[in-house]
């Protein structure tokens, strides 16, 4: 009979167990489900705005044809002339340029003088 009575008890207790199995399990599919849904709500809400840009960008593209490009190609290797210009601006000494440009006057002056001007 003690055998029969610690079976049973055994079984109880197991019985017990799984109850709090089966609570555990569904929480934890409650909390599985809750997650899926906000994931795919997530992925809906960047979905939607990147599928518009991929086609606004596709859009512009296709509107965009060969020669275009090749314009703005050109106008692309026009910025950069300009870019070389202004570095090349950058590089001259002013105050060199400066005393040139005396220079050229003392020189001139005289001519000037020769012709009729007086200063």
């Amino acid at each position: 009979m003690e055998r029969e009575e610690t079976t049973e008890g055994l079984l109880y207790e197991q019985l017990d167990i799984l109850k709090k199995q089966l609570w555990l399990s569904r929480i934890v599919t409650g909390i599985v489900i809750v997650v899926s849904v906000a994931l795919l709500a997530v992925m809906a809400m960047v979905a939607v705005p990147a599928a518009r840009s991929l086609s606004h960008a596709e859009r512009i593209l296709s509107e965009l044809d060969e020669e275009d490009l090749e314009s703005i190609a050109d106008g692309m290797n026009g910025l950069k002339e300009i870019g070389q210009a202004a570095d090349k601006l950058g590089q001259v000494d002013l105050d060199r340029l400066n005393e040139a440009i005396q220079n050229m006057e003392s020189a001139t002056r005289p001519l000037a003088q020769l012709f009729g001007k007086k200063e």
